[in-house]
């Protein structure tokens, strides 16, 4: 008969192995959905790759450090875009277009201006408002900026690879392109996760906007989330590494996740950090903290079991990402 391990193999399921579809490819598609929506040629496009975490979870918004690299994995937008004379007899000559993909038979339409607000009716759409909210900065007085565009991702939706980042990203650039003001890259991070905080309604930290605006090809980059700045761009020694990212099929959404939930009790730490060592030991909240600040918070029962661990986690990620993570070969050091 069978052994116990050989039966327990046939049962297991399968696990599907793919690679993400090239750059090339996905801008193909993005150029035919935009032809059969619009009816001509796209006139440009942008890219943004997704990301995947190798340290550092739940270090970002705790101005701590993290270290991802991006992925193959991305998002095209392909369109066309100007910038429009607000007084425009053709009121629909003010209405930007985009189609997806990923949501087929949806068309968002909207107008960029300064009292752009989210919706429930395409809430995909509202991570492309948000982007144009922060860019509408760039903008010259008594224009409008408009766009129609068809989006192309290999990003799987709520597969905790930064689909979300990878789009706001890409429409970034996109936006960039139109109003001709390429800003740098850390502000283009600064805006795209303002906008996820805005209109998706996420308190996400810096890391997914910053990896997908900054990243490197070949190589994790080893940021400082309260400086803004890449530590160590980190290469592995040889080309045999592989990283392998397992899908577990569990939807992941941060704005309806326990990551709000997570954000706040980080914040519930930093007050007792702040009561028991002093507020002013802690500028930058959790990043400021020790492990042996955590225990003595712990053994003086100033925090419950759950709040322990977050803060024992966020401390120790950090000391991680600073001591052990980097057996890789670090290839500069940005100043």
């Amino acid at each position: 008969g069978k052994s116990p391990r050989n039966a327990a193999r046939e049962r297991a399921p399968t696990m599907a192995s793919f690679q993400p579809e090239p750059k090339d490819v996905l801008l193909r598609k993005a150029e035919r959905l935009f032809r059969r929506v619009f009816d001509e040629h796209p006139s440009f496009a942008a890219f943004a790759p997704g990301r995947v975490n190798l340290i550092g979870e739940h270090t970002d918004y705790t101005n701590g450090f993290v270290c991802p690299m991006a992925l193959t994995a991305g998002t095209v937008i392909a369109g066309r875009g100007a910038l429009v004379d607000e007084e425009a007899e053709d009121a629909s000559a003010l209405l930007s277009m985009i189609v997806s993909l990923q949501v087929p038979g949806e068309v968002a339409v909207f107008e960029c201006s300064p009292g752009l607000q989210p919706s429930d009716q395409h809430p995909w759409a509202n991570y492309v408002k948000g982007v144009a909210h922060e860019y509408l900065a760039d903008v010259p007085a008594g224009k409008r900026l408009v766009f129609d565009f068809a989006v192309a991702s290999s990003v799987p939706l709520g597969s905790g690879l930064s689909s979300s980042a990878s789009l706001e990203v890409a429409v970034a650039t996109f936006i960039e392109r139109i109003t001709g003001k390429k800003q740098a890259l850390v502000t283009k991070a600064r805006r795209c996760q303002a906008a996820e905080h805005k209109f998706a309604n996420t308190p996400c930290g810096i890391m997914d906007q910053f990896i997908s605006a900054m990243g490197q090809e070949d190589a994790a980059l080893l940021i400082d989330c309260q400086s803004d700045k890449v530590l160590e761009e980190v290469v592995f020694p040889d080309s045999s590494h592989t990283i392998l990212v397992c899908n577990s099929n569990v939807k992941h959404q941060l704005g309806a996740s326990e990551y709000p939930v997570r954000v706040q009790q980080c914040k519930v730490v930093e007050k007792a950090l702040g009561k028991r060592f002093g507020e002013q030991n802690f500028p930058n909240g959790l990043r400021d903290a020790t492990p042996s600040m955590v225990e003595d918070l712990r053994k003086a029962n100033a925090l419950d079991d759950v709040h322990y661990r977050r803060a024992k986690h966020v401390v120790t990620e950090n000391e991680r990402c600073q001591v052990r993570s980097c057996t890789a070969v670090p290839r500069f050091v940005q100043t």
